[in-house]
């Protein structure tokens, strides 16, 4: 005599599946609706830090950075700044200075390419000693 076996009964997988789905679908569209484009917002503060090796005979000297934009042959649009530090170099040695630029209320979002440039006292504000004038394109992210 042979033995029969009762049919298995068949699962609905399609409820769980769409529940699966769905939560998933809400987590993935959360994480994207809470996740910011990289940048900063106006009225942020961007540390811009200045890293070289001095060997001149000592003095006080400026450390000014401003954002804006390179245009024709080094030639600089500038548009935010400009933003200032000033400390005494003593000796000879590596140096680390830091600049804070805090980034104004209104300003547009946008790329912006930073100038910065270091002087000594007496020079104007346009006026850099030569061969420290550094433009960095695409410094800074400015986001609404």
């Amino acid at each position: 005599m042979q033995e029969t076996k009762a049919p298995k009964e068949k699962r609905d997988l399609l409820v769980p599946a769409a529940i699966a789905m769905g939560v998933a679908g809400v987590g993935l569209g959360l994480y994207f609706f809470t996740k910011k484009p990289e940048g900063v917002d106006p009225g942020d503060t961007v540390l811009a830090r200045f890293k070289f090796g001095y060997v001149g005979s000592g003095g006080l000297y400026t450390f000014q950075v401003w954002f804006g934009a390179e245009v024709l042959g080094g030639w600089f649009n500038h548009v935010i700044g400009p933003f200032l530090s000033e400390a005494p170099l003593d000796e000879p040695g590596p140096y680390e200075i830091d600049v804070e630029c805090l980034i104004p209320m209104g300003t547009g979002a946008q790329k912006y390419d930073a100038e910065s440039l270091i002087r000594i006292p007496g020079m104007g504000e346009f006026d850099y000693l030569p061969g420290t004038k550094i433009i960095t394109t695409g410094a800074i992210n400015v986001r609404k």
